[in-house]
């Protein structure tokens, strides 16, 4: 469905098409009416408008100029004339504006109908295939795109990447984007029905959008953009201006630039996609130092300034002046946290995060009880979730001790508070050390059991591991540990035990041993026995048979 705007300055004629004609059953969804080219682009710079019918003789400003003004600013607007003048010129500057349908005065309802519904059904062909050919590009472009997309996300999130990678993210990425550039950053936010899509529709949202964003700025910014984890649409840009110009070029011109580019994106989303978007433009920084800052104040502003309104564009330059900004500790956050540490089993490594988050509360948040509070409250979580993620209660930390889980409630410094916490990342430690173990051994004792219950059988380290559902080489690592021998090892010396037991048995022949211990052949077997014992099975049977009549 879309919007279809009547222009005329014969009022009677526009509420007339307007208001009698059952428009939806053409394809448009609502109707605007203006009585003057003036009133038309006001109509247009607020609403999202497909489609316009319009006169060419009015006063002031007359159709001719109003559809080259459409041309100019909104070149996806279908144009539809109504004249009563049958001249030539007119018709040249219609074909040179693109213009669709030309109708002559008088027209009637089924004339003026069938014109929309042509363009309407135009429309729709276009979007439909403007829609395709993004889940082709798509489909074409998942490998570099997303590594790139990947890599600016784990900037924003405060990785630390390798200096040698940002040193070269035009030779390895493809990325024009260097240490120390002047960039910019546009947080994105969708909304509206794009909300209730679901995860593939979404991703296809995404892409269009960020593909329209690309095709508007790319004459004058470079752009890099990726999907974080507000789920808004995270972009940088920088301006493409020569090293030697670069000097002169203003953050207020470059915000200016900036928000231009970023209207005309809302607009084609709305006409493209049927929804909308808000964007915040921040100011200019330095790539890649201040980008995780600028994110976060972004991110705030977002919250702060825009709220839950639809639709909103504001730049740096609109959302005031700043005062000093209260913010979250930037090591608490950052990749790896402390929480996946844990998970990862590197104490150490957690212990030295900690430490770091300390220094930045002691250094910058000295005075805070709330950023002290902080911390604890996201360590507590951090514990908690571990604990419980291994089956595992807060009170199984010390079972010496009954100290309850408010217990560091009273910190009130941060060494007080890093003491606590490496208190408990000490006993988390010990913890899971000994349920580790714990868990190693039942391991050693499964795979033994296995072994024993299928030893005329193939008791392969492969066939082994299957059962037991590890990695052969981890398994054969730990069992080794444990045990200070490998599975072969300890099969060969079952075998061979239990072949000294069944020699014993007089009801077993040789050949039949060889098939219970599970060896292709009795001469294979016989070779491993006569290394084992220092003599052939039927030898070994014959001494102790002669030991006993003996």
């Amino acid at each position: 469905m879309f919007n279809l705007l009547i222009v005329d300055d014969e009022r009677h004629l526009v509420d007339s098409m307007a208001d009698t004609i059952e428009w939806q059953k053409f394809g448009i969804e609502q109707v605007f009416k203006a009585y003057s080219a003036a009133e038309a682009l006001e109509t247009i710079n607020m609403n999202p408008v497909n489609i316009v019918v319009t006169d060419i003789r009015m006063p002031g400003m007359d159709g001719i100029e109003l559809i080259g003004r459409l041309s100019a600013q909104w070149a996806h607007i279908q144009i539809i004339i109504l004249s009563g003048h049958a001249d030539f010129q007119y018709a040249q500057t219609a074909v040179k504006h693109n213009v669709v349908e030309y109708l002559l005065k008088p027209v009637n309802d089924a004339d003026i109908t069938e014109a929309v519904a042509k363009v309407s059904v135009k429309l729709s062909v276009q979007r439909d295939s403007y829609l395709s050919e993004q889940k082709q590009q798509q489909l074409l472009n998942q490998n570099l795109p997303l590594m790139s997309s990947n890599l600016l996300y784990d900037l924003l999130n405060g990785k630390r990447v390798h200096t040698s990678l940002l040193d070269d993210l035009k030779g390895t990425y493809g990325i024009p984007f260097g240490k120390g550039d002047e960039v910019s950053m546009l947080l994105i936010r969708k909304e509206g029905k794009f909300v209730q899509f679901d995860y593939n529709d979404q991703l296809l949202m995404d892409f269009s959008v960020l593909n329209m964003l690309q095709e508007l700025f790319s004459d004058c910014f470079y752009v890099w953009h990726s999907r974080e984890v507000h789920d808004y649409l995270a972009v940088i840009i920088k301006p493409k201006a020569n090293p030697s110009d670069y000097s002169i070029v203003k953050e207020e011109e470059v915000c200016i630039q900036a928000s231009r580019k970023a209207e005309q994106l809302q607009r084609a989303v709305q006409f493209y996609l049927q929804g909308s978007i808000s964007i915040m433009i921040s100011q200019l920084f330095a790539f890649p130092a201040g980008l995780q800052e600028e994110y976060r104040r972004c991110v705030s502003r977002f919250r702060n300034h825009i709220g839950e309104d639809e639709g909103i564009l504001i730049s740096w330059a609109e959302s005031g002046s700043e005062t000093k900004e209260i913010r979250s500790l930037q090591r608490l956050y950052e990749p790896l946290t402390i929480a996946q540490l844990m998970d990862l089993g590197k104490w150490q490594e957690a212990n030295e995060k900690l430490e770091a988050i300390v220094q930045e509360l002691q250094t910058k948040w000295s005075d805070s009880h709330e950023h002290l509070l902080e911390v604890f409250h996201l360590l507590t979580h951090s514990f908690l979730q571990f604990l419980h993620s291994n089956g595992l209660h807060w009170s199984q930390l010390n079972q010496e001790s009954s100290e309850p889980i408010d217990a560091a409630a009273p910190i009130r410094s941060a060494r007080q508070l890093q003491q606590w916490a490496e208190h408990i990342l000490e006993r988390l430690e010990r913890l899971t050390e000994a349920y580790s173990q714990d868990g190693r051994s039942q391991l050693v004792k499964q795979v033994n059991q296995y072994i024993e219950t299928h030893l005329s059988n193939d008791v392969s380290l492969q066939i082994i591991a299957d059962h037991v559902r590890f990695n052969p080489a981890y398994l054969s690592k730990i069992y080794k540990q444990e045990t200070g021998e490998g599975i072969s090892e300890f099969t060969h010396r079952l075998r061979m035990d239990k072949a000294l037991h069944l020699l014993k048995q007089p009801l077993f022949k040789i050949y039949e041993i060889t098939e219970l211990l599970g060896y292709q052949n009795p001469q294979y077997f016989s070779k491993l026995f006569k290394r084992e014992y220092g003599c052939t099975p039927q030898e070994f049977r014959d001494k102790h048979y002669s030991r006993e009549v003996h």
